[in-house]
């Protein structure tokens, strides 16, 4: 059978090449479970990618997606049952350019969300298919500081409490959905 879990026994855990063209790729795939303490970086200096996908279950504490200025990181969450749980917040280009794809029954579940948190970053999240969800308990910003873009279509559901759309000086938002 498929799954098993995976533990890199650390608290925090960095998805990022060792140079500018270096693109590590974690995959949690066929119920695997991935559980950390504390926070998931995907592309701190430099790029990274985590795909979840195939019922696949990531969970941490802050996510973030493009963490440092020159990063770039790239999340997938695809197919029923696959979920990227994070109990803080989540960044979609906190310093650096992040991209998230939630599609075909993915779910992304976090606190506060910003996309395109920092001045001179881009922040794309796409939310699509049906049963496709990003949940934010708490406010959801598109464009806090920088170009901040969401993307929700073909039945994807974005959640929060209240949301922002470039809401700082300088910063560009823009959300559709369709």
């Amino acid at each position: 059978g498929a799954g098993g879990v995976f533990n890199p026994g650390t608290d925090d855990f960095t998805i990022d090449g060792n140079a500018a063209d270096d693109t590590p790729h974690l995959v949690i795939a066929n119920t695997a479970i991935a559980t950390l303490s504390d926070d998931l970086y995907v592309g701190d200096h430099n790029l990274g990618a985590l795909t979840v996908e195939s019922g696949g279950v990531v969970s941490n504490d802050i996510g973030l997606i493009g963490h440092n200025i020159g990063s770039t990181g790239i999340a997938t969450i695809t197919g029923t049952g696959s979920q990227w749980n994070n109990s803080g917040m989540l960044h979609v280009g906190r310093e650096g350019n992040g991209t998230l794809t939630v599609e075909d029954g993915g779910v992304v579940s976090n606190t506060t969300g910003y996309i395109a948190r920092a001045g001179g970053t881009t922040g794309v999240a796409t939310v699509t298919g049906s049963g496709s969800q990003w949940n934010n308990s708490k406010s959801l910003t598109v464009g806090r500081l920088g170009t901040g873009t969401l993307n929700v279509t073909d039945g994807g559901t974005v959640s929060n409490t209240y949301s922002y759309i470039g809401i700082k000086s300088g910063s560009t938002g823009e959300a559709t959905v369709t």
